[in-house]
């Protein structure tokens, strides 16, 4: 299994390179919070998680020691974790809000459940089928190009 990307980029990299990370995941979590859902947390991530990366460094070593194989498949949205979030939240919007199609006071608590789990299994597949084709999901694409400030092919073919 690969490394997380945090770490990666903790160990190996300056931290001027982490510092921009960080700074686009702020500017794309304001974009999702201000025009896509208010409940946004990439912005608060991002200007939080300075102080606390190196615990964070040692508590994902450990969990990254073991991984039961049957969980491989749960892994698949984490590797476009940016790309989820973000999908989830154009889905809801979709689903609950007005401008879709207005679910959000018909459902009630396990209906709301049920529909997260359907919405987190689609994501699994469409992780599977994604990953299967291309290195990197299309916001960790832009992101990892944005950081670096160079092309990175996408295709798993290229």
């Amino acid at each position: 299994m690969k490394k997380d990307k945090f770490i990666e980029i903790l160990a190996r990299r300056s931290v001027s390179l982490f510092l921009r990370r960080m700074l686009i995941l702020a500017c794309i979590g304001f974009c999702h919070l201000m025009f896509i859902w208010s409940g946004d947390i990439l912005l608060l991530y991002a200007v939080s998680v300075i102080p606390m990366s190196f615990s964070y460094i040692a508590v994902v070593c450990l969990l990254f020691l073991k991984r039961p194989t049957w969980l491989t498949p749960l892994g698949l949205p984490g590797r476009m974790a940016l790309t989820c979030y973000i999908m989830q939240s154009v889905i809801g919007a979709i689903l609950f809000y007005g401008l879709g199609f207005g679910l959000g006071t018909t459902f009630g608590l396990i209906t709301i459940e049920l529909t997260a789990v359907i919405v987190f299994l689609f994501q699994i597949a469409v992780c599977k089928l994604w990953l299967h084709y291309f290195r990197f999901g299309p916001l960790e694409w832009i992101w990892r190009m944005l950081t670096y400030g160079r092309y990175f092919p996408i295709s798993r073919s290229a």
